[in-house]
This record gives C-alpha cells, sequence and structure tokens, in this order.
C-alpha cells in the first residue's frame, strides 16, 4: 500500500533468499528515497521516523511473503488458483486478497521454474489450471525457510533484549 509520506510503497525489508534486503532479484532498500537533495539529511530522518509510527511497510512484506507461502502449499499438494487464494488466509492474508496478484505471481514463479502448470478437466465444469511445485521450486523454499529461520532468531534477540530495559527502571538522562 503506498504510503502518503511518500506516495510509493516502502522498503520491504523482508530479506528474502539471495538478497539484499528486498526479497528475489531486488536490490534491496530502494524504496527508502534518499531525499537529501530534497530536505537534506532532515528530510530522511522524518522519513525513517514516519515509518517507525505507520503500517506503509507491513503491506509490501506481507505481498513478498506470497511466494514462499505459495510454494509451500504446492509442496503441500498441487492445487487450482482459486484453492491457493483462500488457503492464503493461514499465512495472514486477507479473506478480500486481490485474485489478480496471486495469478501474477504465480505466474511469475512458472516463469522463473519454480512451479509449474496445466489444464484439468475433472468431471463437471470448465477447464481449470493445477499448479504443481518443480525441483528448483522445493530449492527456493528452502532458502526462504532458512532465511525466516534466521529472521526469527534475530527478532527473538531484539525482543529479549527489549524485554530486558522494559523491566529496568528508566535511566536518567541527567549526568
Amino acid at each position: 500500500m503506498p504510503c502518503g509520506f511518500h506516495g510509493f510503497n516502502a522498503f520491504d525489508g523482508f530479506g528474502g533468499p539471495g538478497t539484499h534486503g528486498g526479497g528475489h532479484g531486488s536490490h534491496g532498500g530502494e524504496g527508502f528515497r534518499n531525499r537529501e537533495g530534497e530536505h537534506g539529511r532532515h528530510g530522511r530522518e522524518l522519513e525513517e521516523i514516519h515509518h517507525l509510527r505507520c503500517q506503509c511497510h507491513v503491506s509490501s512484506r506481507v505481498e513478498r511473503f506470497m511466494e514462499p507461502c505459495l510454494l509451500l502449499l504446492l509442496a503441500e499438494a498441487p492445487s487450482h488458483g482459486y484453492d491457493l487464494i483462500s488457503k492464503l488466509v493461514e499465512f495472514g492474508f486477507s479473506r478480500d486478497q486481490d485474485p489478480g496478484m496471486v495469478y501474477r505471481t504465480l505466474r511469475r514463479l512458472e516463469e522463473q521454474g519454480m512451479i509449474r502448470s496445466n489444464w484439468a478437466v475433472t468431471g463437471t465444469g470448465p477447464a481449470r489450471r493445477e499448479y504443481v511445485v518443480t525441483d528448483e521450486g522445493r530449492e527456493y523454499l528452502r532458502a526462504w525457510a532458512e532465511t525466516i529461520r534466521n529472521n526469527i532468531e534475530t527478532l527473538s534477540l531484539f525482543l529479549e533484549r527489549f524485554r530486558k530495559i522494559e523491566s529496568t527502571p528508566a535511566q536518567s538522562e541527567e549526568r
């Protein structure tokens, strides 16, 4: 979701496998524009403070997380797009998830060789595209799982340290 502060999607920062903080094929923090030309260093600091207070970056993280979720679901069992959309809710996606975004992600994964699809004709009704994860997709899923495991460890360390300062009385800034 674009942020009103700067009008573009913020740096997703989730850091998928083989990236510098922005997921597969990303260059990392491109979304954090350096506003030094506009407002100098102060403008950049205001933007960073803004991101600490709003939720503008959450949407991109969730969108980026769709790839490993779809791969996991397909590793569990081949499936159709509509079924995948309904199962994404288990991973925190909205029940009103844009089907177009899901199908674009599936198409991109297929172009990258992570999944393949076939038209399946079953019983009555129209043919539906059935998606299956490939060996390359399973390897990519393993890389995502390792990245998520590392992120959990880092976040756990952060929370542990935060709990320590939360449980101690505030230190005076006077010296």
